[in-house]
């Protein structure tokens, strides 16, 4: 029986396809909550992720061509076990912020995700995850007039 060998890189290259395809097809099923002025409506940042998803599995299958071929089967280090934690938390995010609320989610997902990636210390980390998402709440609701979903309704 012949032995299939893929490169690492086109089967991560190819779930990531996977993922974008996947984050534009929930991105149609996004409601918007309100009326919108702006250019555009509450499927932009949803898309624009999926694109960005895409753009990086474009480049990754790209420069797999310029490393040699690495078989599939690869043993599982712990920064392979923190990029696959990572995904899980993203997908996670993605799907829980229409039940849960863009403040929840997105205070959460950036905390668990600046401790998986390796950050300790705390107020640093709260800091950055309580900053961030208010500037996107500032960019997104108060600056482009596109409503997120949200719990406290502010």
């Amino acid at each position: 029986m012949p032995q299939i060998s893929v490169h690492r890189d086109h089967l991560l290259a190819g779930l990531l396809l996977v993922l974008a395809g996947g984050v534009y097809t929930e991105a149609a099923h996004v409601r918007s909550l309100g009326s919108s002025i702006g250019v555009v409506d509450a499927t932009f940042f949803p898309k624009l992720v999926a694109a960005l998803i895409a753009l990086c599995a474009v480049i990754i299958a790209f420069q797999a061509k310029k490393t040699p071929a690495a078989r599939l089967f690869f043993t599982c280090t712990r920064e392979t076990r923190r990029v696959l934690l990572f995904v899980v938390l993203l997908g996670t995010a993605i799907f829980a912020v229409p039940e849960a609320g863009f403040e929840v989610v997105s205070v959460g997902f950036l905390c668990l995700a600046m401790r998986t990636l390796g950050m300790r210390r705390v107020p640093l980390m709260l800091g950055i995850a309580f900053g961030l998402t208010g500037l996107i709440y500032l960019v997104f609701v108060k600056v482009m007039f596109v409503p997120l979903p949200s719990v406290f309704n502010l």
